[in-house]
């Protein structure tokens, strides 16, 4: 006879395995995720030479898409262990640069992509919410483009329809620092959204592209919420009442938001989410308070967790750490205190593959099954409809 743990466990596999399960943040941006042999074989080599990690980061993105085309690499894997059925991944630099440089960057990881989506048996482009249904009767994973700064539109709303244009349906106004449109989460000071940034909002509300804040500081998260006609959402955020990090949002940002049918999506990045032994528990710890203010049917999973070989991530660490205590705060904005536990450890989740622990965990915590779905990906696909079509 089966214990209750196993009863858990056989419910948590079937509610998975029929569920659209949307990663509102996977940011492959950061390097690729699922190294293969052939990979882990360079990065020895490039680590040995002392290379750092912006000399190594291209190669291995040029060698994990020539897997992507052919179909051979481990995130394929990585994507049927953990029964996702789409991703939202991120486009063209966060952070740091010029406006053209940003620009450039989204054009070239946008044709990088299309080549992946052109493919035979390639993933499936996400330009529509019936995209997600696809997906899940294909059996084949989708990605749904986004930006995570608007620099690069280089100050143009032109440019919001010809990204649009080549697949782009998820944009953030601002990431952790100043630009022209407003103020990050990390900036010294929040002055909300700009005279250009309000024009921005209701430009991406005309051609239907999803709003994302997560990233935005308090004033201009909560300008963005009152000027924009269509939902947001923090694709991948916290709540400061469960843990006060810089990247949560406060019960007054999510009581906006509640206002305006938005969305916000969990992450996992340990140092986000606890001050210590962070868990799968503290996981839903997080996303519990956020559906006891904006209703279970407005929240979601946006884990913002790449995983890296321990290799690769020591080389980041080490450059990360030296850059924080010569300057104090990094090109993209992260600062002394930002980051206290190492990476990658989150009790109960390694990387995407264990994305079903999440679900287990939450039938754990007294969420029905009805429920579990909305927030593995039915919820996602309601405001990615509201907000895109």
């Amino acid at each position: 006879m089966r214990n209750s743990g196993e009863d858990r466990s056989r419910a948590a596999e079937t509610v998975h395995d029929r569920a659209i399960v949307v990663d509102g943040c996977f940011p492959i941006h950061t390097g690729p995720m699922g190294y293969s042999e052939r990979m882990m074989d360079r990065a020895r080599e490039m680590v040995g030479a002392g290379m750092r990690f912006a000399e190594i980061r291209p190669e291995m993105a040029a060698l994990y898409d020539q897997e992507w085309r052919r179909g051979s690499t481990d995130f394929l894997d990585w994507c049927s262990a953990s029964g996702a059925t789409a991703f939202h991944t991120t486009i063209g630099r966060v952070a740091g640069g010029t406006g053209p440089e940003a620009f450039d960057s989204a054009v070239r990881e946008i044709a990088i992509w299309q080549r992946r989506f052109d493919a035979p048996n390639g993933p499936i482009k996400v330009v529509r919410a019936s995209d997600f249904e696809r997906a899940k009767r294909e059996e084949r994973i989708a990605v749904i483009l986004g930006f995570q700064n608007t620099t690069h539109l280089v100050g143009d709303l032109a440019n919001v329809d010809f990204f649009r244009s080549l697949g782009v349906r998820i944009i953030q106004l601002t990431y952790n620092l100043q630009n022209r449109a407003g103020s990050g989460c990390t900036e010294r000071g929040d002055g909300g959204l700009s005279h250009y940034g309000v024009r921005l909002v209701r430009k991406l509300n005309e051609a239907a592209v999803l709003i994302d804040l997560s990233h935005c500081g308090e004033a201009t998260s909560r300008d963005a919420i009152e000027q924009s006609d269509s939902p947001v959402a923090f694709t991948h955020t916290t709540c400061k009442a469960v843990f006060d990090h810089v990247r949560g949002k406060s019960d007054d940002l999510l009581r906006r938001l509640a206002s305006r049918d938005g969305y916000a999506g969990i992450l996992l990045i340990p140092s986000f989410i606890a001050p210590e032994r962070p868990s799968v528990e503290h996981f839903v710890d997080h996303l519990v308070h956020a559906a006891s203010i904006l209703g279970i049917e407005n929240v979601g999973i946006g884990t913002d967790r790449g995983t890296y070989p321990p290799l690769i991530r020591e080389v980041i660490e080490r450059e990360k750490s030296a850059t924080l205590q010569e300057k104090g705060v990094t090109e993209v904005g992260w600062r002394l205190g930002d980051f206290l536990i190492p990476e990658p450890s989150v009790e109960g989740y390694r990387d995407w593959r264990d994305l079903p622990r999440l679900t287990e965990a939450m039938l754990r915590r007294g969420l029905t099954e009805r429920e579990v779905a909305g927030v593995l990906g039915l919820n996602f696909v309601r405001i990615f409809r509201d907000a895109v079509g």
